[in-house]
């Protein structure tokens, strides 16, 4: 069964470039006014491991460095800057995310923190460097993309483009993320499970995320495996609740962008709704012993819910 391993880091080389981008590309010369505009493409990086307090689900933090260097006198130069993130809503992440409401909202896309900076908000923080001013993002177990944006206003006498036009600096950078390799549980051929929870919750309301019915290729079969088989032995259909988001992550289907699920991230768990079972205690049992069949855990909690790993 495939394990989905979820670490949290940022490969050295893209902090090297990173901080080649800001301590270096941010250059001010009186004398060729150089212009520097980075935005790119972005990468990819994958949701860590769950939080010791699922009450507190930041999973992730990183170090940015942030400075600029006058390469016409070769030293560092006392700069003011700001830094903030935002929510990307461009295709495809607002939709591959499974999140069609604002992420900026509780933990949200994190926030950004400084020694010696000004807290303007959670998604901003200003100061003043003389040489690499290090900002810390902590980013919360939600997935989507992330826009990263730095703005460092020229020095007296310098300018950022060749034309004079423009007094500061912009960075920009895009990153998402994820958690990788999710799939779509297919719709049952032999009707012997049908999806809830989408796209109403159970009090009625609209359930603002693209769909809830996506895990790893393992939980997959082995919901698969435990519906064909309670069927063949019951007659009865599976009702198949909350599993993941198509990117995994926090899904706060409150759109708090807090729990209350405080699983449900890996692609990994399953909820099954109550009615499969009712109150017989004996498909309670039987629908148990057929998921630890298929190398599943029974989790303890209000909802009959699985981790398949």
């Amino acid at each position: 069964m495939e394990k989905n391993r979820l670490r949290v880091a940022w490969c050295r080389w893209f902090l090297t470039a990173v901080m080649l981008a800001f301590a270096f590309l941010v250059t001010f010369n009186c004398s060729t006014a150089l212009a520097w505009y980075v935005a790119g493409q972005g990468h990819v990086y994958a949701i860590g491991q769950p939080p010791k307090d699922p009450e507190n689900p930041i999973t992730y933090f990183e170090d940015i460095p942030v400075g600029c260097y006058d390469a016409y006198v070769m030293d560092w130069a006392d700069c003011p800057f700001s830094v903030s993130i935002t929510e990307d809503t461009s295709p495809p992440y607002i939709a591959g995310a499974g999140h069609t409401h604002s992420r900026m909202v509780g933990t949200g896309i994190g926030k950004l923190s400084g020694a010696g900076a000004v807290q303007v908000s959670q998604w901003e923080v200003r100061g003043q460097t003389a040489q690499t001013f290090w900002i810390r993002h902590d980013q919360p177990e939600m997935s989507g993309g992330v826009i990263m944006k730095a703005v460092i206003p020229a020095p007296p006498g310098r300018v950022c483009r060749p034309d004079g036009s423009l007094a500061a600096c912009t960075i920009i950078y895009h990153v998402e993320f994820q958690v990788q390799g999710l799939r779509p549980m297919p719709p049952s051929t032999a009707n012997d499970y049908k999806f809830s929870g989408h796209p109403f919750l159970a009090d009625g309301t609209p359930n603002n995320h693209t769909g809830n019915h996506f895990g790893t290729p393992g939980l997959i079969a082995a919901t698969a495996a435990v519906a064909h088989d309670f069927f063949d032995q019951t007659g009865r259909q599976l009702s198949v609740n909350d599993m993941s988001l198509p990117q995994g992550g926090l899904y706060d289907y409150h759109d708090t962008g807090l729990p209350p699920h405080k699983g449900h991230r890996k692609g990994t768990g399953v909820d099954i709704d109550s009615v499969t079972v009712g109150a017989d205690p004996k498909l309670q049992k039987r629908l148990t012993n057929l998921f630890i069949k298929y190398g599943c855990t029974k989790i303890k909690e209000a909802t009959i819910h699985y981790e398949c790993e």
